[in-house]
């Protein structure tokens, strides 16, 4: 996952062994059986196939490949934004 360390700490303490590191989406659907699944939108920005040119093109594929029919019942989209910068 792509997320930040903080909530990485917060999760190992809340959750446990809640979560963990898989090679890919298909080795975590075949060895899990999971209530939701955390889909990092910025993450998923940079594991973008080739093919992918435009944003439009980008969430049709975020969403057919990670959004439609996961083994879980809960979806939740991750969206970063970039910290805003103070300007004095």
């Amino acid at each position: 996952m792509g997320l930040d360390s903080c909530v990485k700490k917060m999760l190992r303490d809340r959750a446990g062994g809640a979560f963990g590191y898989y090679r890919s989406l298909k080795e975590l659907y075949e060895k899990s059986t999971v209530d939701a699944v955390v889909v990092d939108v910025n993450v998923e920005l940079f594991k973008k196939p080739d093919h992918i040119k435009t944003g439009l093109d980008w969430a049709k594929w975020v969403f057919d490949n990670r959004v439609r029919n996961p083994p879980a019942k809960i979806v939740v989209l991750l969206f970063d934004s970039a910290p805003r910068s103070v300007v004095s």
